[in-house]
């Protein structure tokens, strides 16, 4: 009995939609789409100007550090021998300066 009421709603429902026609858009609908459709611009949104910028902004710091790094010669770097006597051995004190 359940199954022949369950069976019953579902053949209502789906024959409930045998009637259906498409809606129909107002006059003019598809026109007014296509112009705005054709209005819109890519590019004028905010967020792709900032990624333009932030773009930009991580290509001239990486120009930047490329050009320090190939700026330094290998005299100007600090040795490590310097470092350790320079903050590890006793006889340096913080307080002398």
């Amino acid at each position: 009995m359940k199954e022949n009421s369950s069976e019953n709603r579902v053949e209502e429902t789906l024959s409930s939609l045998d009637n259906i026609k498409r809606a129909a858009a107002p006059a003019g609908f598809y026109e007014k789409l296509q112009e705005r459709m054709h209005s819109l611009d890519p590019g004028s949104s905010k967020w792709f100007h900032w990624l333009q910028a932030g773009v930009a902004a991580m290509l001239i710091m990486a120009l930047v550090n490329g050009f320090m790094i190939l700026q330094t010669e290998e005299n100007d770097v600090a040795e490590v021998d310097d470092f350790k006597t320079e903050y590890f051995e006793p006889t340096a004190s913080l307080l002398n300066y």
